[in-house]
């Protein structure tokens, strides 16, 4: 019997012997995600119409000869499509020694950007860190301030975000809105180049209220109200042509949390690595982030050192969202030296 079609990321697996897929039915692009060092060019591969043109409208486009760093395959076909003999379920699967991720049986795009996400991350060089996370700059008469908020899906990323950005007496200015690099040498987060974002629909409306622009990529039931109802949008429309920054020097690294009160300083590192539990990938985000490929003690320590160097040069809050939302911005702003 054949594995229903899904649209959540499945358990990851490593996989060996695995050395590509030439198969002349799938459409290739290779998508260009911006860091500090320059981009990180992953080679995506879909048997998909809908995926190829979503993922080119997402992110920039490289040249087809730029070589990658990373491969990324997501079919609406089984694997054994592609002469591959692996179980037609959910399972994405990881091959190190390709540095190529694969996932079958789908057509969801929140897969294929959960996947470009991890590829980038195993990737990446050095002194590159994706978070997932908005990293912005706030500019405030008291002063100005990098700012990079992390938390789990639902902690009340968005909300905060949504409310500084309509918050007078200052100005935010988003860089990255859920994801993206951090350039580990300089302590500088810098755009994805994403064209369009990725969004859910009611977060468009958290920041938008009055949002009314055409939205014809967009997947889900369409009811703003289903997290399931995610769109391709030009941030600009989302966030204004000066709500937007190019990069920013972070100051400050802020953790939203609905579940988890404060942890001492010796304590962050092993509540970071647990993470919370995410209704989205029916487990616990590590590091929350839980587009990570954790695979390893190699890769748990990889994400480790990328947060002792994250942490060096800035200061790190914890803010326990039990409360209002003007709660969470008043804690916020006292967090980060402006209230």
């Amino acid at each position: 019997m054949s594995a229903e079609r899904h649209d959540l990321p499945g358990v990851l697996r490593p996989l060996t012997g695995f050395d590509g897929i030439a198969d002349e039915r799938l459409h290739r692009t290779n998508l260009s995600i911006a860091t500090g060092s320059g981009p990180v060019v992953i080679g995506f591969a879909t048997d998909s119409p809908k995926l190829r043109d979503w993922a080119r409208g997402n992110w920039a486009v490289a040249p087809s000869d730029a070589p990658p760093a990373g491969r990324l395959y997501v079919c609406t076909a089984p694997p054994a499509a592609f002469g591959l003999d692996l179980p037609a379920d959910t399972t994405r699967w990881w091959c190190p020694g390709e540095r190529s991720l694969l996932s079958f049986r789908t057509d969801s795009y929140s897969i294929v950007k959960v996947g470009v996400r991890g590829v980038c991350s195993a990737v990446g060089g050095e002194d590159t860190m994706f978070a997932h996370g908005c990293a912005f700059r706030l500019d405030h008469p008291a002063g100005t301030r990098g700012v990079l908020v992390i938390g789990s899906s639902g902690a009340g990323k968005t909300t905060l975000v949504s409310r500084l950005c309509r918050t007078p007496g200052g100005r935010t200015r988003i860089v990255n809105d859920d994801w993206g690099a951090v350039d580990l040498a300089t302590g500088t987060v810098v755009h994805t180049g994403e064209s369009r974002l990725h969004m859910k629909m009611r977060s468009v409306l958290a920041v938008h209220p009055g949002f009314d622009a055409p939205t014809p990529m967009m997947e889900g039931s369409g009811d703003p109200d289903d997290p399931g109802t995610r769109v391709l949008v030009d941030p600009a429309l989302v966030y204004g042509r000066d709500g937007l920054a190019h990069s920013a020097r972070l100051t400050h690294v802020v953790f939203v949390a609905r579940d988890a009160p404060p942890p001492s300083a010796d304590q962050l590192m092993t509540v970071l690595e647990q993470g919370s539990y995410s209704a989205y990938y029916q487990r616990s985000e590590q590091f929350y982030n839980g587009s990570l490929i954790l695979l390893s003690e190699a890769d748990r320590e990889r994400e480790r050192d990328r947060y002792r160097r994250l942490f060096k040069d800035v200061e790190v809050s914890w803010l326990h969202n039990n409360g209002t939302p003007d709660d969470l911005v008043d804690s916020f702003m006292r967090a980060v030296g402006l209230g």
